[in-house]
């Protein structure tokens, strides 16, 4: 994006984001030609690109929202790539002549949260016991898998990541937990998750009430759960979160940083959503994002997420990853943890 367009654009602020929903400024491989909102984009090749010119003249997207047209259009030849598939319908795409099939792995994962504020669950033994209650496993299986085992908020794949799990699955622990918290009978909540999770949000409704956590699910769509969320509206939660670059810190700010709930923060992230602020996980956070050398750093992750397991909120449930069905037709398609493709290597057979 050409800056000085963007800033000229400026309103109150947003650095010219407003104008650049409507308006291409940028000087990439491929031009703009034209865009029907929720239908399609095209793009030509742009002639006066300073880098290597694109392979293919022509690159059109076509929004297909449900898999299941995307794999019927891939099938019948009317597009070359599905960007999205279930996993229920790769063997189809793999039995199909003439395509073939990319799963990889994203720095994306769905988490569970605890509001850490309010009673019960501002007691660190009943976050535990909540922890303790799910299994991640389950909700992996019941969702019919192509995602990844993750326990923490940095993904596999991603610099810092830590494989350990500190609270595990045990029901028995979790009802030890809660009597040693004072709640030997459990208690009432309620578990908001998108409409996109409810299947997650079943499996997890499941687990805990079968350690006496009485558990009211309310699905919603995803647009009204992050008004609530935004403003600290929710008991316990599920959604989903991506990094914005490969790097550690990407996910440490918004699940581990926070040191004041209230609205004079200037940072309203996850752990704000959450009204959970750790001063100690905070500066271990800010310590991590300047350390030049490379095992420090590290071990200073290692530790952040330790913590975060033992005493935080979260509870990471699985990570995601991207399966694609593509025409044999396409050379040199690539996409990487951060669901970036360079589509100027790409070729296309006649």
């Amino acid at each position: 994006v050409n800056p000085k367009i963007a800033e000229e654009h400026d309103q109150e602020g947003d650095m010219g984001m407003a104008y650049l929903t409507e308006h291409s400024v940028g000087s990439g491989p491929y031009k703009l030609v034209s865009w029907e909102r929720n239908q399609k984009i095209i793009f030509e090749r742009n002639e006066y690109y300073w880098g290597p010119k694109p392979e293919m003249d022509k690159l059109i997207i076509v929004d297909i929202p449900e898999s299941s047209s995307q794999l019927l259009q891939l099938k019948g030849g009317t597009i070359d790539l599905a960007w999205n598939l279930e996993q229920d319908q790769i063997p189809d795409v793999e039995k199909t002549k003439g395509l073939y099939t990319i799963s990889k792995p994203q720095f994306k994962l769905i988490y569970f949260a605890i509001n850490g504020q309010n009673p019960p669950t501002d007691n660190v033994l009943v976050r535990r016991a909540v922890k303790s209650a799910i299994d991640t496993e389950a909700i992996m299986k019941a969702i019919g898998g192509g995602v990844i085992e993750l326990h923490t908020f940095i993904p596999k794949g991603m610099f810092g990541y830590y494989d350990g799990e500190e609270f595990p699955y045990n029901p028995e622990k979790a009802k030890e937990l809660l009597a040693e918290a004072g709640y030997p009978d459990g208690f009432e909540v309620t578990l908001t998750v998108p409409d996109f999770l409810s299947t997650e949000g079943t499996v997890v409704k499941s687990y805990l009430e079968q350690v006496g956590i009485k558990t009211n699910l309310e699905v919603i769509a995803y647009t009204t759960l992050l008004g609530k969320y935004r403003e600290q509206g929710l008991q316990m939660v599920m959604a989903r979160w991506g990094a914005d670059y490969a790097d550690p810190d990407a996910n440490a700010k918004p699940f581990a940083h926070c040191r004041t709930t209230g609205p004079e923060a200037t940072i309203k992230q996850l752990a704000w959503r959450n009204a959970y602020a750790n001063p100690e996980m905070t500066d271990m956070v800010e310590k991590a994002a300047f350390i030049q050398d490379r095992d420090e750093r590290e071990k200073v992750y290692i530790d952040l997420q330790k913590k975060w397991q033992s005493e935080g909120i979260f509870k990471a449930l699985y990570q995601m990853s991207i399966q694609l069905g593509i025409s044999d037709r396409v050379g040199n398609f690539i996409v990487n943890e951060l669901t970036q493709t360079p589509w100027e290597l790409i070729t296309l057979k006649d």
